[in-house]
């Protein structure tokens, strides 16, 4: 028996399916993607899906007709996506016997968040999922300590090196307490290590997690005793 949730995504944008796709594939869901409302009646007809992601406005058959077809053939959760704001789309969406809308532009995060509510009616949420991924929030991003990357509000991965992704994890794993070069060089396996080349490292994390690196907010100098990890 599948017991990761199905999930189609419908969306006239190659970009916006591709980045959905992604991101949720990266949370444990099954996916397939549709860039129109005859491709989608396709994938589902050979398929059963727990939840579809639906575009209001697309070229041929619009969002809403997909998603009265969908609703009449079948009892999968339905979210329309809709580049306007206007309560007509909402009201329509809702009448129509979608689950929920949610409006462009959006974060991967949000989607999955929503996507969550809706899938907890198929018994497939994704929050085992949520919890699975080796993950701590590092100021905006999120740290993802078994890939080595940090991940953005929009879903942008940026890669980490071994060596910076070593010393990210030794902060976190002693976060708020002040670290000299000596003990970085003790958690992050490399006794032998320049202290410049910490400092190069530390430099580094802060141009990828700090909103202004000159300032550090969340990767402190210590004055006298090296550097601390800010965890709030």
């Amino acid at each position: 028996m599948q017991d990761e949730p199905n999930v189609l995504i419908v969306d006239d944008e190659e970009d916006i399916r591709d980045l959905l796709q992604d991101y949720l594939s990266g949370l444990g869901c099954m996916t397939a993607t549709a860039e129109d409302a005859g491709s989608a009646k396709s994938a589902t007809a050979g398929a059963s899906f727990d939840a579809a992601l639906i575009d209001v406005t697309m070229p041929g058959e619009d969002g809403f007709s997909l998603a009265r077809h969908l609703r009449a053939n079948g009892d999968l959760g339905i979210i329309m996506v809709t580049a306007s704001g206007e309560v007509y789309d909402r009201v329509v969406g809702l009448e129509l016997g979608a689950d929920d809308y949610i409006v462009k532009p959006f974060s991967p995060k949000e989607v999955a968040l929503r996507l969550n509510s809706v899938l907890r009616r198929a018994a497939k949420p994704l929050v085992p999922a949520f919890r699975q991924r080796a993950i701590t929030y590092v100021g905006a991003w999120e740290f993802e300590s078994e890939e080595g990357r940090l991940i953005s509000d929009s879903g942008e991965a940026t890669a980490l090196s071994p060596s910076e992704c070593a010393l990210l994890k030794a902060f976190l794993s002693h976060a708020d307490e002040p670290l000299s070069r000596c003990r970085l060089k003790e958690l992050t396996g490399e006794p032998e290590a320049s202290d410049r080349s910490i400092d190069v490292r530390v430099a580094r994390l802060r141009q990828r997690v700090e909103p202004v690196p000159a300032k550090p907010q969340i990767i402190k100098t210590i004055r006298g005793q090296g550097y601390m990890f800010v965890s709030a």
